[in-house]
């Protein structure tokens, strides 16, 4: 992608199905916190670039007890 602008977390409780998301604006690092109910959850990111939005990464998932 060219001209990237950011990125976007996105979460939730179902593989692939994220209800949730945060942007993130051209940080090299940075930290967001939230509060996850027990169980797991599963979060992809997307890239932002020339106001379009990429298809998901690949998915990671933890388990919150």
């Amino acid at each position: 992608m060219t001209d990237l602008t950011g990125y976007r977390v996105h979460w939730g409780t179902a593989s692939r199905s994220y209800s949730q998301s945060t942007p993130v604006n051209g940080a090299a690092n940075t930290q967001h916190q939230v509060t996850l109910g027990a169980g797991t959850w599963y979060f992809a990111v997307t890239a932002i670039a020339g106001g379009v939005e990429s298809a998901y990464s690949g998915e990671v998932s933890k388990t919150v007890n």
